[in-house]
C-alpha cells in the first residue's frame, strides 16, 4: 500500500531493527544493581543493544576475560539483555587494541608472536681485498636508541635469525640497484670474506626477529597460527559460556583496531622505507613464515637481492619493491586475520565486524594501520570506522589541531572516512549494505545535542547506517532527548538500509599509489570537489577489476559493482596505478566509458614498473573535475546556485526516490532542481512530522523546482513519488506538539514571513548558580525595568554566554513575551537556539526542539489578538566549571578544548510564517 514504509518511518522507533550499539562498560567492579542500572538506563533512552567492553577493577589494571569475576558479570549482562529485551555484541580486545588475546602469548605461545624483518648495515670503501666482517654481531645488535629506552635489558624472545647479507654500491646518497650482490651464501660461521670491489659499498645484514617492532605479546595478523590464538584465548570460551544466549542476546564480537603493529606510531602514515625514529633508525618490517614463502614465490631468486631496497632507495627499483611488499602483506592479511575470523563466527551463529586505525590517513598504512582498508575489512559482516576526539567539526575541512594530531587533515574527516565504510559496504555483497561508525569517544562535553546531530548527519549523509556511540547519551540532557535522538538515528538509518543508494562516480582508492612512493593525491581531494557540486561518489579499489568474483563486477558495457551501476570513474593523480586498473583502462576504451584523471595521468604500471601510456581518458585540473564529471553523467539534483557547504544523498525505493539534503553551513535558502515527479513530501523523522511541498515545473517538463530554507546543519528528507501518501491512520503519537494524528501540510515554504521583536523578558535557572549572580544579573538589565533582580528585560535577543554576560553559566534560559497578531500564523521560527527548547503558546506546548530547524507549528495554538510566549531553553555544559581531576584530565584531550564553545540561549532572529499566502 502507498505509503505503508512512510507510516512505519514516522511511527514508533521501538518498532524497527535496532542500529544503534553504544559502547557500554562492564567493569570487574560492577555489582549487579550497578549494571542494572546503566542497562536499564539505556534501554529507557531508546537504546535496545550494546557493544560491551570489559576493563579490570582500576587498581589492578589488565584482568583476562577468563576469570571468575568476568564470567559471571557477563552472565549478569545476558540475564539483563534477556530482562530489557536487548541485544549485546562483545569487544574482543581486552585491554584495547584488538590482538592481546588475553594474555596466552605471554604465557605458552611465545613462537607466535609478531615477527618481523629487520636490518643493519656497514659502510666499506674498496678495493679491500681481505675484507672481513662479522654479520653474526651485527644482526639484531642494539643501536643507541634501544638502550635509551631500556631495551638492552628487555629483549625476551630467542635469537634472531640470519636471512640475508647484501651488497650494494652507494652513488650517492642513493643506491647502485645494478650493483647489488646477494652474499648470503659467503658466511661461514657467522663470518662473511669478501673482496670489497672499488667504490663505496654497503653491506646490508637482513635479519628475522621478534625483538623490535610494536606492541609485545600481541598476536601477528600475518600468521594463521598466531591469529588462532585469539581464537583459542577468547572465542571459543565465550562460546563455552555463552552458546544458549546466540541468536538471543548475543549477536557477536567487535574487533577494535587491530594492527599490523611494527612501529608503536599512531596517527601517521607509515611506509616501508619510513625511519623508526628522529635518529633515522631503520623501522622493522612485518613478517612472518607466510610472508617469507610468498616472497620467494614472488621474486623467484630475486628474493634476497631485493630485500635492501625495502628500507633505501636507488633510482627506480625501491618503487616496485615497497609496493610488491605491500600488496602482498595487505593481500596476507585479508585471509590469515579476518578472513579466519569471520569463517570461526560465521560457522558458530555469530556476526563479526570491528574497524582498523584509520586516523590522520593511516588506512593504508603499516604500524598501527591495517595496511589496506578494502582487504583488511574484507571478511565482515559490515564495514567500519570511527570518529573520535573533534576530528569531525563543522566547516574544519583544512589543516586542524586536535588531540590525536598538531596539524589533522581535515579534508579527510569531512571527505573521505566515512566514504570508506559506506563504499565498502556498497561493492561488497558480503557486508548487504551494512556499515557502522564507533563515534563521539573523546569529544566531551562540546557533543550537545545540536553537534551530535551534526555529525549524525553527516555521516548519514555519506551513507552510513549503523552507529556505536560512546556515550549514547547527550551531555547534560535528559532522558526525553536522548531517547529523540537516538529514535531519529534508528529511523534515519532504517531508511538507508530499506533504499538502495544511487552513487554516480567511483573515485579509486589510493593506497597502491602511495605505497608506490610516487607523487600521489589521496581520494579525498577529488571527493571534495565531487561533495561541494553534490556530485555522489563511491570510493573503490583496485582489487574489484582483479577479483570481479568477489565483488561481481562486470565491465561489459561500463563499471558495475555488486549491482551499482556508476557512470565515471575518477583516478586521483598518481605516478603508478596497479596492473587490474590498466586492464579497466583498455575496456572503458572499448565501451566509451568516461575515465578522468585528476591533474595527471599514471605513468607506470605498479607492478612492473613499466612506462604506460594512458591514451584513454580526460585529464583535467582538481579544480575543474566537478564541472568535467557533471557534463557526462546523468542528471541528477541539480542546486541553481553554487552551494559548496550542502550535501545531498539520493536513494530508490519502491515508493519513490528520497533525497536527504544536508546543509553543513550557514543558515540560507536553496534552489533547487530534481528529476520530475508528481508529488514531493518533507519527513522531520525527529518530530514525525510530514508535509507535501509545492513544486514548481520546469519548462524543459523533465524537473521540478523547489525552493527550500536551509537553517544551519539542517538535514532534510524529501520523497519523490509519483502517488499520494496516505499515514493518517495506523500511527500511533504522530506530531507530538498537539498530541494528536499526523496530518500533511501542503506549503511551498514561499509564504508570508513577520519579525517577531517583543519585548522578551530572560530569567536564568542555573545548575548551580554561584553567589552573587542575582546581581551581577541586575547590573546587566536595561534602565527602565520593572522587575526582580533575576530578570533580564530587552528588546535584543543575546548571547547568554557572551563575555558581558555569564561566561560559564549552565542551565536553563526562560524567555516570556507578549505578541499581538491580527491573524494567528502557521509556525513559530527561533531561528539560531542553543541548546534544547520547548515553545509554549498561550500555555499550550508546541513541541520540543533540540537542533535545527527551530521552528514549530502553533496554528492550533495560536489566537487572534494578544497571545504569550513563552520558551524554555536549555544550554550545553561545555562550560560547566568544578571537574574533578579525572573528568579534568579527560576533557583535555576532548574536542571540548579544541573549538570555539557554542553561545548559550536563543539569539534569533524569531519569525512567524503564514500558510498559504506566498509572497
Amino acid at each position: 500500500m502507498t505509503g505503508e514504509f512512510v507510516r512505519e518511518l514516522l511511527g514508533e522507533a521501538e518498532s524497527l531493527p535496532c542500529y544503534i550499539h553504544p559502547f557500554t562498560p562492564l567493569r570487574a567492579q560492577d555489582t549487579y544493581q550497578a549494571l542494572e542500572e546503566r542497562i536499564s538506563k539505556l534501554r529507557k533512552k531508546g537504546v535496545r543493544s550494546m557493544n560491551l567492553l570489559w576493563s579490570g577493577a582500576e587498581a589492578e589494571g589488565y584482568e583476562p576475560f577468563n576469570s571468575e569475576s568476568y564470567w559471571m558479570r557477563i552472565g549478569w549482562a545476558a540475564q539483563l539483555c534477556r530482562q530489557y529485551g536487548m541485544t549485546f555484541m562483545l569487544q574482543d580486545a581486552a585491554p584495547f587494541p584488538t590482538g592481546r588475546a588475553d594474555g596466552f602469548l605471554e604465557q605458552k605461545e611465545y613462537a607466535k608472536n609478531k615477527w618481523y624483518l629487520g636490518e643493519r648495515h656497514l659502510d666499506v670503501k674498496g678495493p679491500l681485498e681481505h675484507g672481513a666482517f662479522l654479520v653474526s654481531e651485527l644482526c639484531g645488535s642494539l643501536r643507541s636508541t634501544d638502550q635509551e629506552h631500556g631495551f638492552a635489558l628487555a629483549r625476551p624472545f630467542a635469537g634472531d635469525r640470519l636471512l640475508a647479507v647484501v651488497a650494494v654500491r652507494r652513488d650517492g646518497e642513493k643506491l647502485a640497484a645494478e650493483t647489488a650482490l646477494d652474499l648470503t651464501d659467503e658466511v661461514e660461521d657467522g663470518l662473511l670474506s669478501w673482496a670489497v670491489p672499488d667504490g663505496i659499498w654497503r653491506i646490508f645484514v637482513i635479519f628475522e626477529t621478534q625483538n623490535d617492532g610494536g606492541r609485545r605479546y600481541y598476536i601477528n595478523l600475518q600468521d594463521e597460527e598466531s591469529v588462532a590464538v585469539n581464537i583459542e584465548a577468547i572465542y571459543e570460551p565465550h562460546y563455552e559460556h555463552l552458546k544458549e544466549e546466540i541468536g538471543k542476546t548475543w549477536i557477536g564480537f567487535f574487533y577494535d583496531e587491530a594492527e599490523i603493529g611494527n612501529l608503536l606510531e599512531y596517527c601517521t602514515p607509515i611506509q616501508p622505507g619510513h625511519p623508526r625514529n628522529l635518529q633515522g633508525e631503520s623501522m622493522a618490517l612485518p613478517w612472518s613464515g607466510e610472508t617469507a614463502r610468498r616472497w620467494k614465490r614472488l621474486w623467484r631468486g630475486e628474493e634476497r637481492r631485493v630485500l635492501p631496497f625495502l628500507w633505501e632507495e636507488d633510482e627506480q627499483l625501491y618503487h616496485r619493491v615497497r609496493f610488491r611488499y605491500m600488496d602482498m602483506i595487505s593481500s596476507i592479511v585479508r585471509e590469515t586475520f579476518n578472513g579466519q575470523m569471520h569463517r570461526w563466527c560465521r560457522a558458530h551463529g555469530l556476526q563479526y565486524i570491528g574497524h582498523n586505525l584509520e586516523d590522520e590517513n593511516t588506512h593504508c598504512s603499516l604500524a598501527t594501520g591495517p595496511v589496506h582498508f578494502f582487504r583488511m575489512q574484507a571478511n565482515q559482516d559490515a564495514a567500519g570506522i570511527d570518529l573520535i576526539g573533534g576530528q569531525l567539526m563543522p566547516g574544519k575541512d583544512f589543516r586542524q589541531a586536535w588531540y590525536g594530531s598538531s596539524s589533522g587533515d581535515g579534508e579527510f574527516y569531512h571527505y573521505g572516512i566515512a566514504k570508506l565504510a559506506s563504499s565498502a559496504a556498497h561493492i561488497d555483497p558480503n557486508k548487504k549494505g551494512r556499515s557502522f561508525c564507533e563515534v563521539f569517544a573523546v569529544y566531551g562535553a562540546i557533543t550537545g545535542s545540536r553537534l551530535r546531530k551534526y555529525v549524525y548527519d553527516h555521516l548519514l549523509v555519506n551513507g552510513i547506517n549503523e552507529m556505536i556511540p560512546a556515550p549514547a547519551e547527550i551531555p547534560g540532557a535528559d532522558e526525553a532527548a536522548c531517547r529523540t535522538e537516538n529514535g531519529y538515528v534508528g529511523k534515519m538509518c532504517h531508511l538507508l538500509h530499506h533504499a538502495k543508494p544511487v552513487i554516480q562516480t567511483a573515485v579509486l582508492y589510493h593506497a597502491e599509489a602511495e605505497w608506490y612512493q610516487g607523487a600521489f593525491q589521496r581520494f579525498q581531494e577529488p571527493g571534495r570537489e565531487l561533495a561541494r557540486h553534490q556530485i555522489s561518489y563511491d570510493v573503490i579499489p583496485a582489487d574489484v577489476f582483479t577479483k570481479k568474483e568477489w565483488y561481481g563486477t562486470d565491465t561489459a558495457d561500463g563499471l558495475c559493482i555488486n549491482g551499482h551501476r556508476y557512470e565515471a570513474l575518477i583516478i586521483p593523480a598518481a605516478e603508478a596505478v596497479p596492473e587490474g586498473v590498466r586492464w579497466f583502462l583498455e575496456e572503458a576504451k572499448r565501451t566509451g566509458f568516461p575515465v578522468f584523471y585528476c591533474d595527471r595521468a599514471p605513468a607506470r604500471e605498479a607492478e612492473s614498473g613499466q612506462s604506460v601510456v594512458c591514451s584513454y581518458g580526460e585529464t583535467v585540473p582538481l579544480s575543474e573535475l566537478a564541472d568535467r564529471v557533471r557534463s557526462r553523467i546523468s542528471r541528477d539534483m541539480v542546486s541553481e546556485a553554487v552551494q559548496p557547504e550542502l550535501r545531498c544523498a539520493h536513494y530508490c525505493a519502491e515508493e519513490g526516490n528520497y533525497y536527504l539534503l544536508f546543509n553543513e553551513g550557514k543558515a540560507t535558502w536553496m534552489t533547487m532542481r530534481f528529476p520530475v515527479a508528481e508529488r514531493v513530501y518533507e519527513l522531520n523523522l525527529m518530530r514525525r512530522q510530514i508535509q507535501e511541498l509545492k513544486a514548481a515545473q520546469v519548462k524543459n517538463g523533465k524537473e521540478i523546482l523547489l525552493t527550500l530554507p536551509m537553517e544551519t546543519w539542517e538535514m532534510k528528507v524529501l520523497l519523490l513519488c509519483e502517488e499520494e501518501i496516505f499515514v493518517n491512520s495506523g500511527v500511533k503519537g504522530l506530531d507530538g506538539a498537539a498530541g494528536k494524528g499526523m496530518w500533511i501540510h501542503q506549503m511551498s515554504y514561499r509564504e508570508r514571513v513577520e519579525a517577531v521583536r517583543p519585548r522578551w523578558h530572560i530569567q536564568l535557572q542555573s545548575e548551580a548558580m554561584t553567589e552573587g549572580a542575582e546581581g551581577i544579573l541586575e547590573e546587566k538589565t536595561t534602565e527602565d525595568k520593572k522587575d526582580s533582580v533575576n530578570e533580564l528585560v530587552t528588546e535584543e535577543l543575546v548571547n547568554i554566554n557572551g563575555a558581558d554576560y555569564f561566561p560559564r553559566f549552565v542551565g536553563r534560559v526562560i524567555y516570556t513575551a507578549d505578541v499581538f497578531w491580527n491573524t494567528p500564523p502557521t509556525w513559530l521560527n527561533l531561528g539560531e537556539v542553543y541548546e534544547r527548547c520547548e515553545v509554549f503558546v498561550n500555555g499550550h506546548s508546541a513541541g520540543r526542539a533540540q537542533n535545527t530547524p527551530y521552528r514549530f507549528r502553533i496554528s492550533e495554538a495560536a489566537q487572534s489578538g494578544k497571545n504569550e510566549l513563552r520558551i524554555e531553553v536549555d544550554t550545553g555544559i561545555a562550560r560547566r566549571k568544578g571537574r574533578d581531576d579525572q573528568e579534568a584530565f579527560g576533557n583535555s584531550m576532548s574536542a571540548t578544548v579544541y573549538n570555539s564553545l557554542e553561545p548559550g540561549g536563543m539569539l534569533g532572529p524569531v519569525s512567524v510564517w503564514y500558510a498559504g499566502e506566498g509572497v
